[in-house]
């Protein structure tokens, strides 16, 4: 959503981390307060008790709440076993206490196996079914029960991942299709042990492409309009949800045919499908849905986004034109000639980038590449002197011309009277185009073309986003701080670990480090945590742990000083400022708690 005028109508996904308490409509109810707008509809009822993701479809993004995938709902659900509720969760009325006997952890795990795969559920008395034309929870309510049919459900995993045998209590992660009731499988699950089961928490973790990482809550929401009035920051696309269709492209001239309501023969533009649901990209990114029919017609289905306006700014924008990846002091000059050329010319300074993680090199997206997430590049950019972004995904553009390009992005969608690009820029299809060229079109049309040239070191070395990749692979991350102006950064949710840190004396946050990220070298670093707005140091290990698992998952796992709060599934930023040591095997614990001690020190001294 960077570029986003906050005036014109909002169009994309919030994705809300529903509180207990809240049903799905109370949610909606107070986001048309927060936001002082009606059409809002949300993806996927969740019951009073259940917390977690809730994406809220604003806009003309209301339309896909009918087309969302079914396939990729993520629960974890607590259970309780040795009593049995009518509402099949912890909150209802006991309606049977057979009394907890052992159960060991072995018959829990041979009860899964008939749960996985696709099943028969019947749907629970407290549910929003209806029958005959009335709520299933409308008639619980009235004390009474009346025959349901069972409906198909697929559970596509279900894994114990805790348990207590003394209590007869844990936890569960299902991931299952749409329609399924969690309480109504844990339930199941207790009558098949002959002891009756009960749900007694539940937090949907993924939902619609979205995950824990993706929501904000109503305080932060609020806090956004409190201050400025502008919440798109926590506004996402919608072509999101879609993420899971093939992709056709259109030129500019099919996309005005394909706006007007032409029927395009797929023969006649470049689509290699045949069948199927399809999303739509023109020059200006995601358009909507569209069916392949049988007669080899893109259909339209939905459209969810509408040409872009122009850019507001009657004046003109001066852009700068870039990856950006890294916001190195190489790309620093680049913005900081575009706003010192705004002023001159009294323009406004704008940027456009592509989304880093979209990018692709020789037809490949780029994997384990990038230096940063989209929104720190960002906030970057809008720090040194950006007032727009305008950040479309690589390939939503990569078939244009770079006529196109500067005809229908920099001066008609962008407003461009400036561009401003380092020497050695490229645009258009296959990066035909270099600034020599691209200097020709611009003068065609009415741009003055500035380029910038590159930023040499103290040793006189051109400094690249290349070279900070090769950096931050080599773990020299202080270079990177004094190249960038930050260490090697990241943002992502705390999840579960084995808890060894705690028994150790030092409790530790678990991260995922994004799969789109450069990897840093294995071992030791020094590391500041952010959480809730404070700074926190610590000591942060990178790589698989192999004095405690042998499983080969690289994280991140840090051991925040002065910091002892629970904060599971908080998205967190985490930044490494100093490589300490690689990463090795101890022979003991004993060991390992020895070394810790020792790296602590250490880092204390060097972030003094």
């Amino acid at each position: 959503m960077s570029g986003t005028d906050t005036k014109t109508e909002l169009n994309g996904i919030i994705c809300m981390y529903k509180p207990k308490g809240f049903t799905s409509f109370d949610v909606i109810a107070k986001l048309r307060g927060i936001l002082k707008m009606k059409r809002l509809g949300h993806g996927g009822t969740l019951d009073p008790m259940a917390e977690g993701v809730l994406p809220v479809f604003a806009g003309r993004a209301a339309m896909a709440c009918d087309m969302l995938p079914d396939h990729d709902k993520v629960y974890e659900g607590g259970f309780k076993l040795g009593l049995s509720t009518d509402t099949q969760d912890i909150t209802g009325t006991v309606t049977e206490e057979k009394g907890y006997e052992r159960i060991s952890r072995e018959e829990i795990e041979a009860a899964l196996e008939n749960f996985r795969g696709d099943i028969m559920q019947i749907p629970p008395m407290y549910s929003a079914v209806s029958v005959d034309g009335k709520r299933l929870y409308e008639l619980a309510r009235q004390n009474i029960t009346v025959e349901r049919k069972p409906r198909p459900i697929t559970v596509y995993s279900l894994e114990l991942t805790e348990y207590d045998e003394e209590k007869g209590e844990g936890r569960l992660i299902i991931s299952c299709s749409k329609g399924t009731y969690i309480r109504t499988l844990i339930s199941d699950i207790g009558e098949l042990l002959g002891t009756g089961a009960v749900m007694t928490s539940l937090v949907r973790t993924r939902a619609c492409g979205f995950d824990i990482s993706d929501c904000t809550t109503f305080e932060q929401l609020q806090a956004e309009v409190d201050r400025n009035g502008d919440f798109t920051r926590f506004v996402l696309p919608i072509e999101k949800v879609f993420g899971y269709l093939p992709t056709v492209y259109l030129t500019p001239d099919e996309e005005r045919l394909y706006r007007n309501g032409i029927q395009l023969e797929t023969k006649r533009i470049c689509c290699p499908l045949t069948s199927g649901r399809v999303r739509v990209c023109g020059s200006e990114g995601f358009i909507g849905t569209a069916e392949i029919t049988a007669e080899q017609i893109l259909k339209s289905e939905k459209t969810f986004v509408l040409p872009k306006k122009d850019m507001n700014y009657k004046g003109g924008y001066a852009v700068a034109l870039g990856i950006f990846d890294g916001v190195h002091r190489g790309h620093r000059a680049v913005i900081g000639e575009t706003v010192r050329l705004a002023e001159e010319l009294d323009l406004k300074a704008a940027v456009f980038t592509f989304r880093t993680e979209s990018v692709s090199e020789g037809g490949k997206i780029l994997r384990r590449s990038c230096l940063m997430s989209e929104e720190e590049k960002e906030c970057r950019l809008r720090d040194i002197g950006a007032e727009y972004i305008f950040s479309p995904p690589f390939s939503e553009l990569k078939c244009m011309s770079a006529e196109d390009f500067v005809r229908i992005v920099l001066r008609n969608r962008m407003r461009a009277k400036a561009v401003i690009c380092g020497e050695d820029f490229r645009c258009g299809r296959g990066a035909s185009c270099d600034v020599k060229q691209l200097d020709s079109l611009c003068r065609k049309y009415g741009i003055t073309l500035k380029t910038v040239p590159p930023v040499p070191d103290k040793n006189g070395d051109k400094i690249s986003s290349g070279r900070i990749r090769r950096l931050i692979a080599e773990g020299d991350i202080s270079e990177v701080l004094r190249l960038t102006g930050t260490g090697y950064v990241f943002r992502a949710k705390v999840i579960n670990g084995r808890r060894l840190g705690r028994v150790l004396g030092f409790p530790t946050i678990n991260q995922h480090i994004p799969s789109y990220m450069q990897l840093p070298r294995f071992g030791v670093y020094a590391a500041r945590v952010e959480i809730f707005g404070r700074s926190y140091n610590g000591l942060a290990n990178v790589g698989v742990k192999p004095t405690v698992t042998d499983s080969g998952d690289i994280l991140c796992e840090t051991y925040i000083f002065d910091f002892d709060e629970d904060i599971y599934g908080l998205d967190v930023r985490t930044e490494l400022l100093k490589f300490i040591r690689d990463e090795k095997k101890f022979s003991s614990e004993e060991e390992l708690k020895t070394q810790v001690l020792s790296d602590i020190d250490k880092i204390k001294k060097e972030l003094k």
